[in-house]
């Protein structure tokens, strides 16, 4: 997705954990910031839930045509899924698919659960 730079605006990319909560309805994109022939600032900043936090679809996008596509998991487990599968080569984006291959990973063997607790109260 093209993010052209407009004077008072700024860019927020969508990750593996807002894919993962809206159960696919946001997608993660690909992090990048290309060269421009002029003068800008450019800050990442990467967030992230508490190491024990579970992360899975909430149910306000879970629906009977809906239904849960994402696998839980705890926010420690899948960062060190993501490192190890970044170590062996295999990139978080996946070229072919254009979906981020770490948002769409599957985690306790496919099984499906909605989080019942509120968004406020994940990480308590």
């Amino acid at each position: 997705v093209d993010a052209p730079v407009r004077p008072g605006e700024f860019v927020v990319t969508v990750g593996d954990m807002l894919e993962r909560l809206t159960n696919g309805v946001l997608l993660a994109t690909p992090h990048r910031v290309l060269p421009t022939h002029h003068a800008r600032d450019s800050i990442i900043r990467f967030n992230a839930f508490a190491p024990h936090t579970l992360v899975a679809p909430l149910r306000p996008f879970v629906t009977a045509d809906r239904p849960a596509s994402y696998s839980p998991v705890e926010m420690r487990e899948h960062m060190e899924t993501t490192m190890r599968n970044l170590e062996a080569g295999l990139g978080s984006w996946d070229t072919e698919r254009q979906r981020s291959r770490s948002a769409s990973y599957e985690y306790n063997g496919g099984e499906r659960r909605v989080l019942e607790c509120e968004p406020n109260t994940m990480s308590q």
